[in-house]
């Protein structure tokens, strides 16, 4: 994938380009979903892509660490996100443990993640929102 912008070969799954900063566009597809289901997922699926716009600008925005790599960090927040855009279907014990992790190696990433999720319009199912409540971000 190239950025739309620059023209930059694009990471597999970066979410911003290396090189200019702008968001880089992935395509998704639904082929198992009828019309109405497939226009649902991709809205809700971009929603959350807005939601976790801060997230992926912090992971950016971060020093460098010698205990762990943007690469890492990129990977942890692009699974929640893809998780949790499941709805229903997501799996708490995933994102609860993904959500520990990310606590564990960037408690200052961890934070807009959690600000992300708990937005009301991210319309999270109560057994997502229970994963949430046992998660508790670490103070410096």
């Amino acid at each position: 994938m190239v950025c739309h912008n620059c023209k930059m070969e694009l990471p597999v799954h970066a979410k911003y380009c290396p090189n200019c900063g702008r968001q880089a566009h992935h395509t998704h597809t639904q082929a198992h979903l009828d019309p109405p289901a497939q226009m649902a997922a991709a809205a809700r699926a971009q929603h959350m892509a807005r939601l976790f716009e801060p997230v992926f600008q912090r992971i950016e925005m971060r020093l460098e660490d010698a205990r762990v790599d943007r690469d890492e960090l990129f990977d942890l927040a692009r699974r929640l996100e893809a998780e949790v855009v499941k709805g229903d279907a997501a799996n708490p014990d995933k994102v609860s443990r993904w959500l520990r992790q990310l606590g564990e190696l960037a408690p200052d990433v961890l934070a807009p993640v959690m600000a992300a999720l708990n937005d009301p319009a991210a319309g999270l199912p109560a057994a997502l929102r229970h994963a949430l409540a046992g998660v508790a971000p670490q103070t410096a």
